[in-house]
């Protein structure tokens, strides 16, 4: 799997980033009194709000973009059917805390 950062979507986002200017978010909701419903999601109990971070719906394709590319949706169905993700990541932070984790009876990898 390759870098998310070398991503076409990854590019689209870092020049969209570059050329915006950086605008408040007072001045986001006064100009889409919409924004609110437009960048918050519900299900259940839990609300997500994306309306207070500054977006607009162009960054908001991007990201969605990127996360289709970025194959999370495989990763979700991998982590919720049990299977060890990042194992890698896990080994090196294992060998930076205890040393060779194949000796040691505190790292949960073994190797």
């Amino acid at each position: 799997m390759s870098k998310i950062t070398t991503s076409t979507q990854w590019k689209q986002l870092e020049e969209k980033a570059a050329r915006e200017d950086s605008s408040k978010i007072k001045e986001l909701f006064s100009r889409d009194p919409n924004r609110a419903e437009k960048f918050s999601i519900e299900n259940g109990k839990l609300f997500l709000d994306y309306s207070k971070n500054p977006i607009d719906a162009e960054t908001f394709q991007y990201l969605v973009s990127l996360v289709k590319t970025s194959h999370l949706e495989e990763q979700k169905l991998a982590l919720f059917s049990g299977k060890k993700l990042n194992v890698p990541r896990i080994g090196q932070r294992c060998t930076q805390r205890f040393g060779n984790p194949t000796n040691s009876e505190a790292c949960p990898l073994r190797l």
